[in-house]
């Protein structure tokens, strides 16, 4: 299972992200990988299906047209080049030919995204993983362990809305177009990022509620039947009253979400998911106000 097959909308037919595919002879699409830019020097990679026939498989792929991101299959290889006798400049610094789908599309989309050049050693990828086999840190380069732990977890839902302690002085209201600017800035400071387009999306494809005390928006949550995309709040209780206003909303029994691990007890399930980066654990985001992050889709 991958992080992004429970995303809130196909992400082929969103706005946001980069994507690059693998083709075969044929022209079918055998794998493809996305990437949402959050900054000059910051992105978000996203691992997409991969078909059976190169599924944990190296292959050898040509890229005939520059300004494209497709890349077609060469070969599948069955032996890898040892390459422990080559000089460590050359380990280090050359990729070799034959490998994983994923290395060579991310490795396209990051240098699409965020150039080619990166002396002063500032670009940073980060990825969300229900598993992390040797090539992602060895030939994708995402080297750097998250200092959180992060879980998916589904409920009960009477269950879950059993622990909830409700603010007593938040208001909460369904989205509306006249909330759009706010949430940018809201969703702003608790990221870290600009993510408008992000955002836009989200709120045509999703339900949001927004939470307000004194007239400002204090929470927000993203959610739709089954699932919890994106869930912020300036405090445990506004948050509290989010999730219960959403749940209250839900005809299936079960729910689930992605978060840091401990916010929430008695899960039905739970899976640890891995987030990994190419240099640097970023320091931007406040993970003090997010209670469930849309991993698969985006950075929170």
């Amino acid at each position: 299972m991958l992080v992004s097959s429970s995303a809130a909308f196909p992400l082929e037919k969103a706005s946001y992200p980069k994507s690059a595919t693998v083709t075969d002879s044929k022209g079918t699409v055998i794998a493809r990988d996305f990437i949402v830019k959050l900054s000059n020097n910051y992105a978000y990679a996203i691992q997409g299906e991969k078909s059976s026939v190169i599924k944990n498989k190296t292959i050898r792929v040509s890229h005939e047209d520059e300004e494209s991101t497709n890349l077609k299959l060469v070969s599948i290889e069955n032996e890898r080049e040892d390459r422990r006798l080559l000089p460590v400049y050359v380990q280090f610094h050359y990729h070799p030919k034959e490998r994983f789908a994923d290395s060579h599309t991310f490795d396209l989309l990051a240098e699409r995204v965020l150039g080619r050049q990166n002396l002063e050693l500032k670009k940073n990828v980060t990825i969300d993983l229900f598993e992390i086999p040797p090539h992602t840190r060895d030939e994708s380069g995402f080297v750097v362990a998250d200092k959180l732990q992060f879980v998916y977890e589904s409920f009960n839902v009477p269950n879950l809305r059993n622990q909830l302690a409700p603010s007593k002085d938040a208001a909460i209201a369904r989205f509306s177009s006249s909330d759009l600017e706010e949430l940018i800035d809201y969703d702003h400071s608790v990221s870290g990022f600009d993510r408008t387009a992000y955002l836009e999306e989200m709120t045509a494809h999703t339900s949001c509620f927004i939470a307000r005390q004194e007239g400002s928006m204090v929470g927000v949550l993203f959610g739709r039947e089954g699932r919890v995309f994106s869930l912020f709040g300036d405090t445990r209780p506004i948050v509290d009253s989010l999730l219960d206003a959403f749940l209250s909303t839900l005809s299936s029994t079960t729910v689930s979400l992605f978060s840091p691990a401990g916010h929430f007890k008695g899960s039905l399930t739970s899976r640890s998911v891995y987030r990994r980066h190419s240099r640097v654990v970023p320091s931007a985001i406040d993970w003090n106000r997010i209670y469930a992050h849309n991993a698969g889709m985006n950075i929170v």
